[in-house]
């Protein structure tokens, strides 16, 4: 990634970054969107900031955005907000860690816990919020108490991850060393 020789940030990258925000979201490019012409422009910026690869950063903002309200879409504006170069690092982190279950967990537990810091939404609000990519295993087992909503909406799909040895193991450990609970009893034919 590169500077133009202004400083101004390469055209390219910008380019690169509307294209992929058009790709990942499955939206069709409009000719002008005059938004996402300042949104990328910022957020090349950070990109060439950070070293980022436009596709990861794209795929960064959009797996780490929480959206205010329910339902609410994701934005150009939020290419270049002020999570922008944490959610970078998070999803990062999670990539680096190839995926494992501690990894999953962990960026969960701390995106949940920006979402509650960062919104006027509920927990439950957040946990039922399809747009955000939690595991079920995660919406279900991750509150002190079971909310029937999110049991009802997530259970069938928790039991389905649920039924992975790894993860099972994982869980299991997670509670010997850090004294956390889970109830699988509340997860829908899960014994």
């Amino acid at each position: 990634m590169k500077m133009a020789e202004d400083g101004d940030v390469d055209q390219n990258i910008v380019e690169a970054i509307k294209y992929e925000y058009y790709k990942q979201l499955g939206r069709t490019p409009s000719k002008v969107n005059v938004q996402l012409d300042t949104a990328a422009r910022k957020a090349a910026g950070i990109c060439y900031q950070v070293d980022c690869d436009p596709a990861v950063y794209v795929a960064a903002q959009i797996k780490h955005w929480v959206p205010i309200k329910s339902g609410m879409p994701f934005v150009p504006a939020q290419l270049a907000s002020k999570n922008a170069i944490g959610n970078i690092n998070s999803f990062r982190s999670v990539v680096n860690h190839g995926n494992t279950w501690k990894g999953l967990y962990t960026q969960q537990k701390r995106y949940l816990s920006q979402a509650i810091k960062n919104t006027d939404r509920t927990i439950e609000e957040i946990l039922l919020d399809s747009s955000i990519g939690f595991n079920p295993w995660f919406r279900c087992l991750v509150t002190k108490q079971p909310i029937p909503s999110i049991i009802k909406k997530w259970g069938g799909k928790a039991h389905d991850e649920l039924k992975s040895d790894e993860l099972r193991t994982f869980l299991n450990d997670l509670q010997l060393i850090e004294h956390v609970t889970f109830d699988y009893s509340r997860i829908p034919r899960f014994q």
